[in-house]
């Protein structure tokens, strides 16, 4: 159903699909989709390059997606994302208006999130993403940050650039002492006046620091 001009989705016939695991609704013209209207069965969600706005109409608790692994919903309007998937591996939010990705979506994807993308957006809360223990590469490039993401030791890649970061300081959890697996650092286009030495003795396996 990609690029096919749709402007809206009856739900309803959707959750009679109960065998459905992908669903392609990239570049589209949806401007609001009920994403806790899914069969159960799915696994992979494609919202791309539409205009969607929320995910979940009347929403006011976030809502359990079980079994979605992947899920995109980068180039829309979204300012929030109020679910939680326990299954989640990849997760590409980038090109929305999203201000904060709240904790309790993150604690759901803890141990299952490998890749989360959530550049061009206007994050400006510090992420903690010290529980995420599966995460190997966190792209928050060109937004608001003003602090550094705290990040879980097994990251690979992080990039960070285009915010307005003047500290690396925080970037790992105060308990922790463990070396960092980071191999490439990208904080380009920032407000950094100097690198903390804390965090560049943990960067041992770091190969690219941009």
């Amino acid at each position: 159903l990609k690029r096919c001009n749709l402007s809206g989705i009856h739900m309803d016939s959707l959750q009679l699909l109960q065998n459905l695991t992908l669903l392609d609704l990239a570049s589209n013209q949806l401007s609001d989709f009920a994403i806790d209207a899914l069969p159960k069965s799915i696994r992979e969600l494609d919202l791309s390059c539409n205009k969607i706005q929320t995910l979940c109409k009347d929403c006011n608790e976030s809502v359990t997606i079980p079994n979605l692994i992947k899920l995109n919903v980068s180039h829309n309007n979204l300012s929030r994302l109020p679910i939680k998937c326990p299954s989640l591996q990849t997760l590409d939010c980038g090109h929305n208006c999203i201000s904060e990705i709240s904790q309790e979506f993150l604690n759901s994807t803890s141990r299952s999130l490998t890749t989360l993308d959530a550049r061009e957006n206007s994050i400006k809360t510090c992420l903690n993403l010290s529980k995420c223990t599966s995460l190997k590469v966190v792209v928050l490039a060109h937004n608001q940050l003003t602090e550094p993401p705290i990040i879980h030791t097994n990251l690979a890649q992080l990039i960070l650039s285009e915010n307005k970061l003047s500290s690396l300081e925080g970037l790992f959890q105060d308990d922790s002492t463990e070396h960092s697996q980071l191999v490439a650092l990208h904080s380009r286009d920032n407000r950094l006046d100097t690198l903390d030495s804390e965090v560049v003795q943990r960067l041992l396996h770091i190969r690219l620091l941009d």
